[in-house]
C-alpha cells in the first residue's frame, strides 16, 4: 500500500477535475438507496458533529452522518449546500467500500477499484493539489494508516467525479437492496 501512495504522489495530475454534475433529485435517490440497504442517515447529530463538520460513516452501526455547513441546531436540517451534497456522495462511497469485498457491512472497507491501475486512474481525476491536501490531512494531521488514506482518496474522487445517481446504482449493486 505504501508503494501505491508513492505512485499516486509521483503521478499527480494537473488536469482539471471532472465535477460530478448532479441534481437534488439525484441526491434524494441516493438517500433512498442508502436507506433501502439498511443505512441510517443522520443529519447534524451532535453525537457525530461536535466541531467536526463534513461527515462520517460507521459500519458497525450502518450509520452515515452529515454535518451540514450552515447547521444552527442539533438534528435540524438546513438548506443543503453543494459541499453538503458532496459529503453525502463521499460518505456513500464509504458504504460502497464496505460492501466491495462481497461481505456487506462487515466493517472491512476496501477500495471499490480492484486493480492498482484502475484505482490510480480514478484517483488521478482529482487535481494534484487536492490529492496532496488529502494525503497531508490524513497522514500528517490525523495520523491514519496508509489503508485509510487509500480509501479516503477514492471517496474524495468519487464525490468529485461521480454523480449521485451513479453512486446510488453502485450502492445497490455492491450492497444489495
Amino acid at each position: 500500500m505504501k508503494r501505491l501512495l508513492t505512485a499516486i504522489s509521483a503521478i499527480l495530475m494537473t488536469s482539471p477535475m471532472a465535477v460530478a454534475s448532479t441534481t437534488l433529485e439525484d441526491h434524494q435517490a441516493l438517500w433512498r438507496e442508502l436507506q433501502s440497504v439498511g443505512v441510517t442517515i443522520r443529519v447534524n447529530d451532535p453525537k457525530h458533529c461536535q466541531g467536526l463538520g463534513g461527515g462520517s460513516y460507521h459500519s458497525a452501526y450502518r450509520t452515515l452522518s452529515i454535518c451540514q455547513d450552515n447547521a444552527t441546531q442539533p438534528n435540524q436540517q438546513v438548506q443543503w449546500t453543494l459541499n453538503d451534497l458532496d459529503t453525502l456522495r463521499h460518505e456513500a462511497h464509504h458504504v460502497i467500500q464496505d460492501c466491495a469485498d462481497g461481505r456487506a457491512f462487515d466493517g472491512q472497507l476496501v477500495p471499490y477499484h480492484d486493480t492498482k491501475e484502475d484505482y490510480t486512474s480514478f484517483v488521478n481525476r482529482m487535481p494534484g493539489a487536492k490529492i496532496k491536501a488529502v494525503m497531508n490531512n490524513y497522514i500528517n494531521d490525523l495520523g491514519v494508516s496508509d489503508d485509510v488514506v487509500i480509501l479516503e482518496l477514492e471517496a474524495f474522487s468519487a464525490a468529485d467525479s461521480v454523480s449521485a445517481r451513479n453512486i446510488a446504482a453502485a450502492v445497490r449493486s455492491a450492497c444489495g437492496a
